[in-house]
């Protein structure tokens, strides 16, 4: 198994992926991506900033992430909470395992890979979001060592259903 920068021959593998967390989203009742996004347009924005990365064993996309040294607009303002640093930061977006691949640690090794490459880039803190109802989610962060620092809002843009649980993590 490695973990490459994605490129845009990959897009459909990781549309389909992306798909298959909509799918299971649904299943569980949480309305987080149910209204279009992501679609084709974020996760070619990715491609096209190298910001997307994926998981691939055999020639097979198992997982994709895409991971940000930006400042995220959304965490500019958090309620009931503060994030536990102001450093510089980066960001974890659109995680996604297949569905056939679940409960394999891959998630784990997508965190491991972000947590290294934002080390490497000189970088302190980590910042991720969930919406409030993806319990799995919540219950994978805290186990990654994330703390949970509020809520967030996202733009309108992004999703009907906004707000957002916030978390960070500090790198040692």
């Amino acid at each position: 198994m490695q973990i490459r920068t994605a490129e845009k021959k990959d897009l459909p593998m990781i549309m389909d992926i992306i798909h298959q967390a909509q799918n299971a989203l649904k299943e569980l009742g949480i309305s987080q991506w149910q209204n279009g996004y992501p679609n084709e347009n974020p996760i070619r924005s990715d491609i096209e900033q190298a910001i997307s990365y994926v998981l691939v064993e055999n020639g097979q996309i198992l997982a994709t992430i895409a991971i940000s040294f930006q400042e995220e607009p959304s965490y500019q303002q958090i309620f009931n909470g503060s994030f536990r640093s102001n450093n510089p930061y980066g960001v974890i977006h659109r995680i996604a395992v297949s569905t056939s691949c679940k409960k394999q640690g891959l998630a784990t090794q997508l965190i491991s890979f972000a947590k290294k490459l934002i080390q490497n880039h000189g970088l302190n803190w980590i910042r991720i979001d969930t919406h409030e109802g993806n319990i799995p989610m919540q219950q994978f962060l805290k186990k990654q060592g994330f703390q949970y620092c509020g809520i967030i809002y996202l733009s309108e843009e992004q999703n009907a259903d906004t707000k957002r649980l916030a978390y960070d993590y500090q790198i040692l």
